[in-house]
């Protein structure tokens, strides 16, 4: 169980976290009313779940929906925040592998098939998520992410992968694949 210090620390960082989501939205909305001189209402909202607790990792998933006026329609953005409970500490994507590993290859190659095999049911050609510039092998790509019980769950925000008209994707990466390239002290060694 996490002590009181490192309860508080995470609960600060959430809170930091959507605030600073909260801003940008703010900003967003400021910028896209002075561009296009439309006035209304806009709305952000927002749910959290929670992906794993266990003794050592808490992990959590943000899904925000934005309404913004003058946008041609809402758009939805996942965040992950997932904590090492004994000290609160952060995890960034890179700290669950080895250093040196071309583990965003591996996640790259992951996300493309299991997406294929997903929406060529909706008629996305396998070739166009292959060389979607939202699934190459970029941090920035798979930095919402979720440790779970099952595996790693990668979450694309919407419009990130392919079109704004899929809305938001989600990708669990089975751990055997992911197992070379852990970090043998990170959180995916026995989730």
């Amino acid at each position: 169980m996490a002590s009181v210090s490192s309860q508080a620390s995470i609960n600060s960082q959430i809170i930091a976290a959507v605030a600073g989501w909260a801003s940008t939205f703010v900003q967003n909305v400021d910028t896209v009313g002075a561009s296009s001189g439309a006035r209304g209402t806009s709305s952000l909202t927002g749910a959290f779940k929670v992906e794993l607790l266990d003794p050592r990792v808490a992990a959590f998933q943000f899904v925000l929906n934005e309404d913004v006026t003058s946008a041609a329609q809402p758009n939805t953005n996942i965040y992950g925040l997932n904590f090492e409970l004994s000290n609160g500490h952060l995890y960034a994507l890179g700290d669950l592998f080895n250093s040196g590993s071309n583990y965003l290859a591996t996640l790259s190659a992951q996300s493309v098939a299991q997406l294929t095999s997903e929406l060529s049911a909706q008629g996305v050609p396998a070739s166009q998520l292959a060389n979607d510039p939202g699934l190459a092998p970029a941090p920035a790509n798979f930095s919402a992410f979720s440790i779970t019980q099952s595996g790693l769950m990668i979450e694309f925000s919407q419009g990130q992968v392919i079109s704004t008209a899929l809305g938001a994707l989600t990708v669990t990466i089975p751990y055997p694949p992911l197992a070379p390239l852990m970090n043998p002290k990170g959180p995916l060694v026995d989730p």
